[in-house]
């Protein structure tokens, strides 16, 4: 049996049939943040969609602080009058980078526009969607292992918990996926 809907932010659809076991499907449609990442050219193995960012400069600039050693590429949406500041906002938190504006996905007037984030978009007109290459990865601690990169942390006097929280954001992971490199074993 197939099920056709729309389905809102919440999921309220899905989730009391997937509890049920009910099989539902749905119909894909024009997703503008999946179509500007293909256009973009830019490295699409591992993303990050973020979607509009906090208008509170406060909150905003928490959030690109949170972002800034990700090292997939990261996706925004941005409202015309938006444009501008977003993207200097974008070169404050993360530095030089590769990025693309993409906008009227799938009309005539498509353009997928590649700049650095020091460059800006040439003439801003229209909503965009906004692909910015993620963080280099450090050779730093390229040759270290998990264990030993958090080791290393501990070694400088740092509690397990820091060393974790500092080797996370360094790699640009979770920071449950490190935590068993601390237990004795």
């Amino acid at each position: 049996r197939i099920l056709q809907t729309v389905l809102n932010a919440e999921n309220i659809v899905c989730k009391p049939l997937r509890e049920a076991g009910e099989a539902y499907t749905l119909i894909p449609g024009a997703c503008a943040f999946v179509a500007a990442l293909v256009l973009s050219a830019l490295p699409a193995g591992r993303f990050a969609f973020i979607g509009f960012l906090p208008e509170k400069n406060k909150e905003r600039q928490a959030e690109l602080r949170a972002l800034s050693s990700q090292t997939a590429s990261i996706i925004f949406y941005c409202a015309p009058h938006d444009v501008e500041k977003t993207i200097k906002d974008l070169y404050a938190a993360f530095g030089e980078r590769n990025a693309c504006a993409v906008r009227e996905i799938t009309k005539i007037y498509e353009e997928a526009e590649h700049f650095t984030l020091s460059q800006g978009v040439k003439e801003p007109k229209g909503e965009y969607v906004l692909i910015v290459s993620g963080a280099a990865k450090t050779d730093e601690f390229a040759s270290l292992s998990e264990k030993e990169h958090i080791q290393k942390y501990l070694d400088e006097g740092l509690s397990k918990m820091d060393a974790i929280k500092r080797v996370a954001k360094e790699r640009g992971v979770a920071k449950s996926s490190l935590y068993h490199y601390t237990v004795e074993e």
